[in-house]
């Protein structure tokens, strides 16, 4: 409707005031925002506090494609660096034979953080990978092979 006048248009069956939420879902929604926001203003503190002493962070979970019918299954590896993000590295495979490794440098990554990205990309050549991906965002380059 770009351009059109719909100030004329108004929605069927709609009467101002019927539909209210109520107020203790109004509430709830304040107190998980207000949650959300302290965290978000601590999270230097609460990311000292959890990933104190680590090296890396391990997350797996096991995703289905239902509309594929596909079961992949996930490594999510982040490397704690105390200068930088840190790497980002993902493992997948699913039960139809294909498999990947996915490698991120991020952002204002620092020169450690950028070499073990690229060492990783270089080792997954001599595994049993099909794929290989490396995605570069402290020099905007990407590679895959």
């Amino acid at each position: 409707m770009a351009g059109l006048d719909y100030s004329g248009v108004h929605e069927p069956d709609y009467h101002k005031g019927k539909w209210r939420q109520n107020r203790r879902i109004t509430n709830q929604v304040e107190n998980i925002s207000r949650q959300v926001y302290e965290n978000w203003q601590n999270k230097d503190q609460l990311a000292e506090k959890k990933f104190k002493g680590m090296e890396k962070v391990r997350l797996k979970r096991h995703v289905y494609y239902d509309t594929a019918g596909i079961m992949e299954t996930q490594i999510q590896e982040f490397k704690v660096c105390g200068d930088c993000p840190g790497v980002n590295v993902i493992h997948s495979s699913n039960d139809h034979g294909a498999s990947f490794i996915g490698v991120h440098c991020p952002r204002h990554a620092c020169p450690s953080c950028q070499k073990e990205a690229y060492l990783l990309f270089e080792e997954a050549e001599k595994s049993k990978l099909k794929k290989r991906y490396l995605q570069d965002r402290s020099k905007e380059q990407y590679f895959s092979a």
